[in-house]
């Protein structure tokens, strides 16, 4: 199977459908301001064959995908409330992809290929 670029269609934030393409490699939403990577695919469903994985620190709240997506996971915030997960926000700060996880009341940012590359290894 051969493997090509996909260009977004629309923002997978907002839904806006004129993006911008940088040269970086990344697309961007005038609209809200979001960055996000050209999907590599193999087929034209940009998300088929996509992983999750739990980061670590952090099972059972957040989980980074193959493609480098960040989402948060449905769960229980102490033992009543139900907390439906979603998808974060990323941003391009010195050519790289980041996002800010929060814990116990305390956001960090985080390299989000650092954070694949270290899921993967706890995987295998």
């Amino acid at each position: 199977m051969e493997l090509y670029y996909k260009q977004p269609v629309f923002c997978p934030y907002c839904g806006f459908s004129e993006l911008i393409e940088y040269e970086n490699g990344t697309s961007g939403c005038p609209k809200c301001h979001m960055h996000f990577l050209i999907s590599i695919c193999g087929t034209s469903n940009p998300h088929i064959g996509e992983r999750w994985l739990d980061i670590r620190g952090f099972e059972e709240i957040y989980q980074v995908s193959s493609h480098l997506r960040i989402r948060s996971v449905d769960r229980l915030a102490g033992g009543k409330r139900r907390i439906k997960g979603r998808m974060l926000s990323t941003y391009i700060k010195n050519n790289e992809l980041y996002c800010s996880l929060r814990i116990k009341g305390r956001s960090k940012e985080y390299n989000v290929r650092k954070l694949w590359q270290e899921a993967e290894k706890v995987e295998d």
